[in-house]
């Protein structure tokens, strides 16, 4: 197969335990680049977040930001952006306090977060690992014309099949993702990062079963689904690894170097 672009989640994937490229994984991308195989980073996080590590590590790249809410060329040009209004931003955080749902709900508006408990020990974890700050606030002090481009609750493990659905059910009209054991991830139905590889695709002319994403969790599955090589990584939970059949190594152990290279995509 003539494997002609390759996406990339962050988190548990790229990046081992410690938020650390293994040396291995970034020859493995640096010689995959310099053979003009397109290379993309592919993550729930903030633009800014992104580019502090391709910045530190690779060529510049095109990124898709927010799980797929907006897209940045590799001249870091905005191609794509869709987003929550403030009023069903509103609507939803509404329906979370009147239901007294266990989450701390946070908003992503490019690179800003907002959230209402600094002090959650996700949310610290998060600041030092992402060396990011969010902004303590309520719905009150949203900005009327802001638009969002993702929703993240951080959730209580034991009740956030409950929550989703509950949210999923008041609000058709969005997409709701189980992320990881504890986050679930709400944008504006149809985005997703499945759909933002398709776009890139259609953009560079490349027929989507001529690329290869790799990822480790439940808001990666459709991705993994819609290239032509989807490979999950070690860590990933058991049912994605029953659900996939290229499974490679974990991410502390070069997983996506060791696929390149069964793949012969690089040496």
């Amino acid at each position: 197969m003539n494997i002609k672009a390759v996406f990339c989640d962050i988190d548990g994937t790229l990046l081992n335990s410690q938020k650390e490229i293994t040396a291995s994984t970034k020859l493995g991308i640096q010689d995959l680049q310099s053979k003009n195989i397109k290379f993309v980073l592919v993550s729930a996080r903030c633009p800014s977040q992104i580019y502090s590590i391709i910045q530190d590590n690779f060529k510049i790249c095109p990124i898709i930001s927010h799980n797929g809410a907006i897209i940045f060329d590799e001249n870091k040009k905005i191609i794509y952006q869709e987003g929550i209004t403030h009023q069903k931003a509103t609507e939803i955080i509404n329906f979370i306090e009147e239901n007294n749902l266990d989450l701390v709900w946070n908003l992503f508006s490019f690179d800003d977060w907002i959230t209402p408990n600094r002090s959650h020990p996700k949310i610290q974890l998060d600041e030092q690992a992402l060396k990011t700050v969010s902004t303590e606030g309520q719905i009150n002090s949203l900005l009327k014309d802001q638009v969002y481009h993702s929703i993240m609750l951080i959730c209580n493990p034991n009740e956030i099949i409950e929550i989703r659905d509950k949210i999923a059910n008041k609000f058709p009209d969005l997409s709701v993702y189980r992320s990881s054991k504890e986050f679930i991830d709400i944008m504006v139905n149809g985005v997703n990062k499945a759909a933002a590889v398709s776009q890139l695709c259609d953009l560079w002319n490349i027929d989507v079963k001529d690329t290869m994403a790799f990822g480790d969790n439940y808001n990666d599955c459709e991705m993994l689904e819609t290239v032509g090589i989807g490979v999950v990584m070690g860590n990933a939970p058991d049912d994605m690894k029953k659900r996939f059949s290229e499974v490679t190594l974990d991410n502390n152990n070069d997983g996506i170097s060791f696929a390149l290279k069964k793949f012969k995509i690089i040496d």
